[in-house]
Protein backbone atom coordinates (compact mmCIF):
# COMPACT_ATOMS: atom_id res chain seq x y z
CA UNK A 1 0.00 0.00 0.00
CA UNK A 2 1.50 3.35 -1.29
CA UNK A 3 0.24 6.20 0.82
CA UNK A 4 1.90 10.14 0.57
CA UNK A 5 4.21 11.68 3.86
CA UNK A 6 1.12 12.68 5.88
CA UNK A 7 -0.41 8.96 5.11
CA UNK A 8 -3.27 10.37 2.60
CA UNK A 9 -4.29 8.10 0.22
CA UNK A 10 -5.69 9.47 -3.03
CA UNK A 11 -8.59 8.08 -5.10
CA UNK A 12 -9.84 9.87 -8.47
CA UNK A 13 -8.40 12.74 -7.31
CA UNK A 14 -9.82 13.14 -3.75
CA UNK A 15 -7.55 12.51 -0.98
CA UNK A 16 -8.47 10.89 2.34
CA UNK A 17 -6.67 10.20 5.69
CA UNK A 18 -5.89 6.59 5.38
CA UNK A 19 -7.37 6.18 9.43
CA UNK A 20 -10.45 6.37 7.54
CA UNK A 21 -10.01 3.20 5.07
CA UNK A 22 -8.91 1.39 8.08
CA UNK A 23 -12.08 1.79 9.90
CA UNK A 24 -14.28 0.87 6.68
CA UNK A 25 -12.14 -2.41 6.85
CA UNK A 26 -12.45 -2.52 10.13
CA UNK A 27 -16.40 -2.19 10.11
CA UNK A 28 -16.62 -4.80 7.45
CA UNK A 29 -14.80 -7.17 9.17
CA UNK A 30 -16.80 -6.47 12.38
CA UNK A 31 -19.69 -7.16 10.03
CA UNK A 32 -18.90 -10.60 9.32
CA UNK A 33 -17.26 -11.94 12.70
CA UNK A 34 -20.43 -10.92 15.05
CA UNK A 35 -22.71 -12.16 12.30
CA UNK A 36 -21.76 -15.14 12.36
CA UNK A 37 -21.80 -15.00 16.44
CA UNK A 38 -25.35 -13.95 16.76
CA UNK A 39 -26.53 -15.75 13.75
CA UNK A 40 -25.97 -18.79 15.99
CA UNK A 41 -29.70 -18.30 17.69
CA UNK A 42 -31.17 -18.89 14.35
CA UNK A 43 -29.58 -22.27 13.66
CA UNK A 44 -30.32 -23.11 17.48
CA UNK A 45 -33.79 -24.60 17.42
CA UNK A 46 -33.73 -26.17 13.87
CA UNK A 47 -30.25 -27.59 15.20
CA UNK A 48 -31.46 -29.13 18.47
CA UNK A 49 -34.65 -30.16 17.26
CA UNK A 50 -32.83 -32.08 14.52
CA UNK A 51 -31.08 -33.87 16.72
CA UNK A 52 -32.67 -34.56 19.94
CA UNK A 53 -30.15 -31.63 21.81
CA UNK A 54 -31.50 -29.98 25.21
CA UNK A 55 -30.94 -26.34 25.38
CA UNK A 56 -28.19 -26.45 27.76
CA UNK A 57 -26.14 -28.78 25.36
CA UNK A 58 -26.79 -26.90 22.54
CA UNK A 59 -25.92 -23.34 24.36
CA UNK A 60 -22.72 -25.24 25.46
CA UNK A 61 -21.26 -24.71 21.68
CA UNK A 62 -21.72 -20.97 21.64
CA UNK A 63 -20.25 -21.10 25.57
CA UNK A 64 -16.86 -23.29 24.16
CA UNK A 65 -16.92 -20.54 21.20
CA UNK A 66 -16.61 -17.65 23.72
CA UNK A 67 -14.28 -19.34 25.42
CA UNK A 68 -12.35 -19.80 22.55
CA UNK A 69 -12.70 -16.52 21.08
CA UNK A 70 -11.50 -14.57 24.76
CA UNK A 71 -8.47 -17.05 24.66
CA UNK A 72 -7.49 -16.46 21.01
CA UNK A 73 -7.82 -12.76 21.70
CA UNK A 74 -4.89 -12.68 24.30
CA UNK A 75 -2.81 -13.68 22.35
CA UNK A 76 -4.19 -11.46 18.83
CA UNK A 77 -3.65 -8.73 21.31
CA UNK A 78 0.11 -9.54 21.25
CA UNK A 79 0.63 -10.82 17.66
CA UNK A 80 -1.83 -6.99 16.28
CA UNK A 81 0.92 -5.19 18.71
CA UNK A 82 3.77 -6.28 17.48
CA UNK A 83 2.98 -6.98 13.51
CA UNK A 84 -0.29 -5.33 13.00
CA UNK A 85 -3.81 -6.83 11.90
CA UNK A 86 -2.91 -7.55 7.96
CA UNK A 87 -2.12 -11.39 8.59
CA UNK A 88 -4.88 -12.14 11.69
CA UNK A 89 -7.33 -10.69 9.06
CA UNK A 90 -6.04 -13.10 6.29
CA UNK A 91 -5.93 -16.23 8.40
CA UNK A 92 -8.53 -15.51 10.77
CA UNK A 93 -11.39 -14.95 7.67
CA UNK A 94 -9.98 -18.51 6.64
CA UNK A 95 -10.70 -20.56 10.02
CA UNK A 96 -13.92 -18.75 10.22
CA UNK A 97 -14.96 -19.53 6.89
CA UNK A 98 -14.10 -23.07 6.88
CA UNK A 99 -15.02 -23.56 10.31
CA UNK A 100 -18.75 -22.33 9.35
CA UNK A 101 -18.68 -24.15 6.19
CA UNK A 102 -18.06 -27.23 8.41
CA UNK A 103 -21.25 -26.99 10.33
CA UNK A 104 -23.30 -27.43 7.76
CA UNK A 105 -21.49 -31.84 7.79
CA UNK A 106 -22.41 -32.15 11.56
CA UNK A 107 -24.12 -35.23 12.65
CA UNK A 108 -22.76 -35.43 16.32
CA UNK A 109 -22.64 -32.60 19.02
CA UNK A 110 -19.10 -32.90 19.56
CA UNK A 111 -18.67 -32.08 16.25
CA UNK A 112 -20.60 -28.86 16.30
CA UNK A 113 -18.07 -28.17 19.57
CA UNK A 114 -15.39 -28.58 17.44
CA UNK A 115 -16.30 -26.59 13.84
CA UNK A 116 -18.18 -23.50 15.91
CA UNK A 117 -16.65 -23.52 19.16
CA UNK A 118 -12.93 -24.10 18.08
CA UNK A 119 -12.58 -23.15 14.81
CA UNK A 120 -15.25 -20.19 14.36
CA UNK A 121 -13.95 -19.08 17.59
CA UNK A 122 -10.61 -18.53 16.73
CA UNK A 123 -11.36 -16.90 13.30
CA UNK A 124 -13.36 -14.58 15.07
CA UNK A 125 -10.84 -13.85 17.94
CA UNK A 126 -8.25 -13.28 14.96
CA UNK A 127 -10.62 -10.51 12.91
CA UNK A 128 -12.43 -9.26 15.87
CA UNK A 129 -13.06 -6.58 18.60
CA UNK A 130 -9.48 -7.13 20.32
CA UNK A 131 -7.75 -6.64 16.15
CA UNK A 132 -10.00 -3.72 15.44
CA UNK A 133 -10.03 -1.49 18.12
CA UNK A 134 -5.94 -1.28 19.04
CA UNK A 135 -5.87 -0.87 15.02
CA UNK A 136 -8.20 1.97 15.22
CA UNK A 137 -6.65 3.48 18.42
CA UNK A 138 -3.59 3.70 16.74
CA UNK A 139 -4.82 6.18 14.15
CA UNK A 140 -6.97 8.29 15.88
CA UNK A 141 -6.90 10.06 19.12
CA UNK A 142 -8.75 13.24 18.73
CA UNK A 143 -11.66 11.45 17.08
CA UNK A 144 -11.06 8.18 18.81
CA UNK A 145 -14.59 7.91 20.35
CA UNK A 146 -16.16 8.25 16.68
CA UNK A 147 -14.08 6.56 14.51
CA UNK A 148 -14.14 3.60 17.00
CA UNK A 149 -18.37 4.20 17.09
CA UNK A 150 -18.29 3.41 13.32
CA UNK A 151 -16.19 0.22 13.55
CA UNK A 152 -18.25 -1.32 15.87
CA UNK A 153 -21.71 -0.32 13.65
CA UNK A 154 -20.44 -3.70 11.46
CA UNK A 155 -21.45 -5.36 15.29
CA UNK A 156 -24.87 -3.98 14.57
CA UNK A 157 -25.41 -4.09 10.82
CA UNK A 158 -23.68 -7.34 10.64
CA UNK A 159 -26.57 -8.74 13.01
CA UNK A 160 -29.14 -7.32 11.35
CA UNK A 161 -28.22 -8.31 8.38
CA UNK A 162 -27.30 -12.05 8.91
CA UNK A 163 -29.88 -13.10 11.60
CA UNK A 164 -33.29 -12.19 9.00
CA UNK A 165 -31.05 -13.74 6.36
CA UNK A 166 -29.92 -16.75 8.24
CA UNK A 167 -34.05 -17.14 9.02
CA UNK A 168 -34.96 -17.02 5.74
CA UNK A 169 -32.31 -19.35 4.31
CA UNK A 170 -33.04 -22.17 6.93
CA UNK A 171 -36.85 -21.96 6.39
CA UNK A 172 -36.31 -22.06 2.71
CA UNK A 173 -32.85 -24.11 1.79
CA UNK A 174 -32.17 -25.51 5.54
CA UNK A 175 -29.74 -24.88 8.07
CA UNK A 176 -27.13 -27.21 5.88
CA UNK A 177 -27.00 -25.06 3.01
CA UNK A 178 -27.24 -22.05 5.03
CA UNK A 179 -24.16 -22.86 6.58
CA UNK A 180 -22.17 -23.69 3.62
CA UNK A 181 -23.22 -20.30 1.62
CA UNK A 182 -22.22 -18.22 4.69
CA UNK A 183 -18.58 -19.79 4.83
CA UNK A 184 -17.83 -19.54 1.47
CA UNK A 185 -19.38 -15.96 1.26
CA UNK A 186 -16.79 -14.84 4.69
CA UNK A 187 -13.81 -16.04 2.62
CA UNK A 188 -14.49 -14.63 -0.64
CA UNK A 189 -15.01 -11.14 1.18
CA UNK A 190 -12.98 -11.22 4.03
CA UNK A 191 -9.27 -12.60 3.28
CA UNK A 192 -9.17 -9.62 0.51
CA UNK A 193 -9.51 -6.99 2.96
CA UNK A 194 -6.35 -8.25 5.08
CA UNK A 195 -4.50 -7.27 2.38
CA UNK A 196 -5.33 -3.34 2.80
CA UNK A 197 -5.01 -2.84 6.09
CA UNK A 198 -1.52 -0.77 8.08
CA UNK A 199 -0.49 -1.50 11.21
CA UNK A 200 -0.30 2.19 12.34
CA UNK A 201 0.25 5.95 10.65
CA UNK A 202 3.61 5.87 9.04
CA UNK A 203 3.90 10.12 10.10
CA UNK A 204 4.16 10.46 13.43
CA UNK A 205 3.70 14.09 13.46
CA UNK A 206 0.25 13.54 11.84
CA UNK A 207 -1.28 11.70 15.02
CA UNK A 208 0.21 14.13 17.06
CA UNK A 209 -1.53 17.33 15.19
CA UNK A 210 -4.72 14.87 15.95
CA UNK A 211 -3.96 14.84 19.59
CA UNK A 212 -4.41 18.54 19.67
CA UNK A 213 -7.46 20.19 21.33
CA UNK A 214 -8.36 16.51 23.16
CA UNK A 215 -10.34 17.38 25.99
CA UNK A 216 -8.71 16.43 29.72
CA UNK A 217 -12.42 14.93 30.39
CA UNK A 218 -11.94 12.38 28.23
CA UNK A 219 -8.82 11.43 30.63
CA UNK A 220 -5.35 12.09 29.70
CA UNK A 221 -4.61 10.29 26.39
CA UNK A 222 -1.32 8.69 26.56
CA UNK A 223 0.96 8.81 23.30
CA UNK A 224 3.13 5.60 23.03
CA UNK A 225 5.67 6.69 25.02
CA UNK A 226 3.33 6.86 28.43
CA UNK A 227 1.69 3.95 27.79
CA UNK A 228 2.05 1.55 30.40
CA UNK A 229 2.44 -2.17 30.31
CA UNK A 230 0.59 -4.95 31.24
CA UNK A 231 2.03 -5.62 34.64
CA UNK A 232 1.49 -1.93 35.80
CA UNK A 233 -2.25 -1.76 34.90
CA UNK A 234 -2.66 -5.39 36.13
CA UNK A 235 -2.31 -3.65 39.94
CA UNK A 236 -4.58 -1.29 39.63
CA UNK A 237 -8.17 -0.82 40.29
CA UNK A 238 -9.08 0.60 37.43
CA UNK A 239 -8.03 -2.32 35.58
CA UNK A 240 -9.22 -5.27 38.07
CA UNK A 241 -13.12 -3.39 38.13
CA UNK A 242 -12.68 -2.95 34.37
CA UNK A 243 -12.30 -6.71 33.81
CA UNK A 244 -15.10 -7.32 35.91
CA UNK A 245 -17.61 -5.73 34.48
CA UNK A 246 -16.55 -6.57 30.98
CA UNK A 247 -17.22 -10.33 32.12
CA UNK A 248 -20.84 -9.02 33.99
CA UNK A 249 -22.14 -7.00 30.76
CA UNK A 250 -20.85 -9.88 28.27
CA UNK A 251 -22.84 -12.50 30.58
CA UNK A 252 -26.25 -10.48 30.17
CA UNK A 253 -25.24 -9.54 26.84
CA UNK A 254 -25.30 -13.09 25.34
CA UNK A 255 -28.20 -14.33 27.30
CA UNK A 256 -30.03 -11.91 25.48
CA UNK A 257 -28.77 -13.02 22.02
CA UNK A 258 -28.66 -16.41 22.13
CA UNK A 259 -31.65 -16.93 24.04
CA UNK A 260 -33.95 -14.15 22.52
CA UNK A 261 -35.25 -16.14 19.77
CA UNK A 262 -36.01 -19.23 21.41
CA UNK A 263 -37.57 -17.36 24.23
CA UNK A 264 -39.95 -15.04 21.61
CA UNK A 265 -40.95 -18.23 19.63
CA UNK A 266 -41.73 -19.66 23.55
CA UNK A 267 -43.90 -16.40 24.27
CA UNK A 268 -45.89 -17.16 20.74
CA UNK A 269 -44.18 -14.52 18.34
CA UNK A 270 -43.10 -16.57 14.68
CA UNK A 271 -39.29 -17.04 14.09
CA UNK A 272 -39.15 -14.62 11.44
CA UNK A 273 -40.99 -12.05 13.09
CA UNK A 274 -38.99 -13.15 16.16
CA UNK A 275 -35.62 -13.13 13.71
CA UNK A 276 -36.79 -9.29 12.48
CA UNK A 277 -36.86 -7.84 16.16
CA UNK A 278 -33.20 -8.68 17.24
CA UNK A 279 -32.32 -7.28 13.68
CA UNK A 280 -34.17 -4.39 14.36
CA UNK A 281 -32.48 -4.32 17.95
CA UNK A 282 -29.13 -4.42 15.77
CA UNK A 283 -30.43 -1.50 13.97
CA UNK A 284 -30.94 0.47 16.64
CA UNK A 285 -27.46 -0.45 18.35
CA UNK A 286 -25.88 0.96 15.19
CA UNK A 287 -27.00 4.48 16.60
CA UNK A 288 -25.72 4.18 19.78
CA UNK A 289 -22.63 3.57 18.66
CA UNK A 290 -22.15 6.33 16.08
CA UNK A 291 -23.74 9.12 17.89
CA UNK A 292 -22.57 7.56 21.35
CA UNK A 293 -18.98 7.57 20.05
CA UNK A 294 -19.26 10.62 18.28
CA UNK A 295 -20.79 12.11 21.59
CA UNK A 296 -17.53 10.22 24.24
CA UNK A 297 -15.28 12.61 22.27
CA UNK A 298 -17.35 15.70 23.31
CA UNK A 299 -18.45 14.55 27.40
CA UNK A 300 -16.05 11.56 27.69
CA UNK A 301 -16.20 7.56 27.46
CA UNK A 302 -17.13 7.07 31.09
CA UNK A 303 -20.05 9.60 30.63
CA UNK A 304 -21.26 7.29 27.91
CA UNK A 305 -20.33 3.78 29.17
CA UNK A 306 -22.07 5.06 32.77
CA UNK A 307 -25.14 5.43 31.54
CA UNK A 308 -25.45 2.91 29.13
CA UNK A 309 -25.05 0.39 31.53
CA UNK A 310 -28.06 2.04 33.44
CA UNK A 311 -30.57 2.03 30.34
CA UNK A 312 -29.74 -1.59 29.76
CA UNK A 313 -30.41 -2.45 33.38
CA UNK A 314 -34.18 -0.73 32.39
CA UNK A 315 -34.33 -2.30 29.08
CA UNK A 316 -33.88 -6.06 30.64
CA UNK A 317 -36.66 -4.67 33.02
CA UNK A 318 -38.88 -5.04 29.91
CA UNK A 319 -37.94 -7.74 28.17
CA UNK A 320 -39.71 -9.75 31.15
CA UNK A 321 -43.24 -8.00 29.42
CA UNK A 322 -42.34 -8.67 25.96
CA UNK A 323 -46.17 -10.34 25.19
CA UNK A 324 -47.22 -6.81 25.42
CA UNK A 325 -45.71 -5.21 21.69
CA UNK A 326 -45.36 -1.74 24.31
CA UNK A 327 -42.85 -3.67 25.92
CA UNK A 328 -41.45 -5.54 23.35
CA UNK A 329 -40.53 -2.57 21.21
CA UNK A 330 -39.51 -0.49 24.63
CA UNK A 331 -36.78 -3.10 25.23
CA UNK A 332 -35.55 -3.42 21.47
CA UNK A 333 -35.11 0.52 21.12
CA UNK A 334 -33.61 0.99 24.81
CA UNK A 335 -31.62 -2.59 24.88
CA UNK A 336 -30.17 -1.31 20.99
CA UNK A 337 -29.20 1.76 21.87
CA UNK A 338 -27.46 1.31 25.49
CA UNK A 339 -25.73 -1.63 24.29
CA UNK A 340 -24.60 0.44 21.38
CA UNK A 341 -22.92 2.45 23.46
CA UNK A 342 -21.23 0.35 26.43
CA UNK A 343 -20.15 -1.92 23.67
CA UNK A 344 -18.37 0.64 21.40
CA UNK A 345 -16.75 2.70 23.84
CA UNK A 346 -15.57 0.44 26.37
CA UNK A 347 -12.24 -0.04 24.59
CA UNK A 348 -11.36 3.68 23.99
CA UNK A 349 -11.92 4.34 27.21
CA UNK A 350 -9.19 1.80 28.42
CA UNK A 351 -6.94 3.27 25.53
CA UNK A 352 -7.70 6.67 27.03
CA UNK A 353 -6.49 5.62 30.27
CA UNK A 354 -4.12 2.74 29.69
CA UNK A 355 -2.57 4.16 26.27
CA UNK A 356 -2.04 2.41 22.77
CA UNK A 357 1.47 1.00 23.23
CA UNK A 358 0.83 -2.39 24.80
CA UNK A 359 -3.39 -1.93 24.25
CA UNK A 360 -3.64 -4.70 22.55
CA UNK A 361 -1.71 -7.10 24.97
CA UNK A 362 -4.38 -5.20 27.69
CA UNK A 363 -7.40 -5.29 26.05
CA UNK A 364 -6.17 -9.07 24.84
CA UNK A 365 -6.54 -10.20 28.69
CA UNK A 366 -10.22 -7.65 29.25
CA UNK A 367 -11.28 -9.80 26.15
CA UNK A 368 -11.24 -13.33 28.45
CA UNK A 369 -13.54 -11.63 30.93
CA UNK A 370 -15.84 -10.82 28.00
CA UNK A 371 -15.38 -14.24 27.24
CA UNK A 372 -15.57 -16.12 30.37
CA UNK A 373 -19.01 -14.34 30.29
CA UNK A 374 -20.39 -14.82 26.72
CA UNK A 375 -19.46 -18.49 27.78
CA UNK A 376 -21.02 -18.37 31.18
CA UNK A 377 -24.34 -16.60 30.58
CA UNK A 378 -26.00 -18.32 28.04
CA UNK A 379 -25.09 -21.82 29.61
CA UNK A 380 -26.51 -20.61 32.61
CA UNK A 381 -29.11 -19.67 30.69
CA UNK A 382 -30.04 -22.61 28.90
CA UNK A 383 -29.63 -24.62 32.12
CA UNK A 384 -31.82 -22.70 34.56
CA UNK A 385 -35.01 -22.56 31.21
CA UNK A 386 -34.18 -26.98 31.53
CA UNK A 387 -34.53 -27.07 35.16
CA UNK A 388 -37.68 -24.12 35.59
CA UNK A 389 -39.14 -23.95 31.96
CA UNK A 390 -38.45 -20.14 31.26
CA UNK A 391 -36.64 -17.11 31.15
CA UNK A 392 -38.14 -15.35 34.21
CA UNK A 393 -35.49 -16.06 36.23
CA UNK A 394 -32.37 -15.23 34.40
CA UNK A 395 -33.69 -12.26 33.23
CA UNK A 396 -34.01 -10.98 36.42
CA UNK A 397 -30.72 -11.40 37.26
CA UNK A 398 -29.67 -9.37 34.02
CA UNK A 399 -31.46 -6.27 35.50
CA UNK A 400 -29.03 -6.40 38.76
CA UNK A 401 -26.12 -7.01 36.68
CA UNK A 402 -26.48 -4.19 34.65
CA UNK A 403 -27.04 -1.90 37.83
CA UNK A 404 -24.21 -3.35 39.44
CA UNK A 405 -21.70 -2.45 36.58
CA UNK A 406 -23.03 0.86 35.97
CA UNK A 407 -22.45 1.56 40.29
CA UNK A 408 -18.88 -0.11 40.14
CA UNK A 409 -18.34 1.95 36.95
CA UNK A 410 -19.06 5.25 38.28
CA UNK A 411 -17.52 4.88 41.74
CA UNK A 412 -13.72 2.78 40.20
CA UNK A 413 -12.91 3.68 36.72
CA UNK A 414 -11.06 6.44 36.99
CA UNK A 415 -7.88 8.42 34.90
CA UNK A 416 -4.24 6.92 35.68
CA UNK A 417 -1.46 9.59 36.55
CA UNK A 418 1.20 6.79 35.55
CA UNK A 419 4.41 8.07 33.68
CA UNK A 420 6.50 5.47 31.36
CA UNK A 421 8.29 3.21 33.43
CA UNK A 422 9.35 0.63 30.34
Amino acid sequence: MILDKNDRLTIFNYEAYYGWVIVIIASLCMMFSYGARYAFSVFFKPMSEDFGWSRAMTSGVFSLYMVTYALGSVVVGKIVDEYGPKFLIIFGALFLGVGIYACSTVSRIYQLYIFYGILVGLGSAATGWVNATTTIARWFAKKRGLATGITSTGVGLGSALFIPLATIMVASAGWRASYRLFGIGVILIMVPLGFFSIKSPQNKPVLAAMKQGVKARNFSILDEKNSINLNQAAKTVTFQIMFLIQLLMAFQLNVVMVHFIPYATDMGITPLVASRDIALLSIVSVFGRMYGGWLSDKIGRKTIVTFAMLTQAISCFFLLFIKDYIFLYLFIYTFGISYGGWASQSAPLAADIFGNKHFGTIWGIITLAIGLGGAIGPLLAGWIYDFTGNYIAIFSFNVFINLLSFILSIIFIKPLLLKDNN
